[in-house]
């Protein structure tokens, strides 16, 4: 009975050691991978009067849509292990672009959402801009003050920089 139970536990080794070696190398072979990356982002559209400019044919709406849809498909191919879901806070498929936009009000509204996220997750916001002025209610500085306290991290691509 000994010598079946070491035999045994032999074989259970020889084999673990097996697995661990396979894997080391399998890691070895993914320099770039990432394990536990978790990464939530907020995107944001500009929908003001400057997005009718037509400088993109044929206009920076519907070309910032098109690229944004391309951009949704790639960045959920690349990180699969995040959360898979879209949140939608238009209330139509298709707005009209009028007046203009307000950065902070986007900076509160993913504010909100991306501070109960995970600390271990990286927490991201991009914009995509097409105007140069916006009309905020309030100082921008302190809600970015609190964006930062936060950990979260603002990106901007901006259509009309000068």
């Amino acid at each position: 009975m000994d010598q079946d139970d070491d035999q045994y536990r032999w074989e259970s080794a020889t084999v673990n050691a097996i697995n661990q070696k396979n894997r080391r190398k399998e890691l070895a072979q993914l320099p770039n991978v990432r394990l536990g990356m978790m990464r939530h982002r907020y995107v944001v559209l500009d929908r003001s009067d400057a997005m009718k400019d037509q400088d993109l044919r044929p206009n920076r709406l519907f070309c910032s849509i098109e690229l944004l849809k391309e951009f949704i498909f790639m960045y959920f191919d690349s990180n699969p292990t995040i959360p898979n879901r879209l949140n939608n806070h238009t209330k139509e498929t298709y707005q009209e672009c009028e007046g203009e936009a307000s950065i902070q009000t986007a900076l509160e509204m993913g504010l909100q959402t991306l501070k109960h996220m995970p600390k271990y997750s990286s927490r991201e916001m991009l914009f995509v801009l097409g105007c140069l002025t916006t009309c905020d209610p309030a100082n921008i500085l302190q809600t970015l003050k609190i964006c930062k306290e936060n950990e979260i991290r603002c990106s901007v691509i901006s259509l009309s920089a000068e």
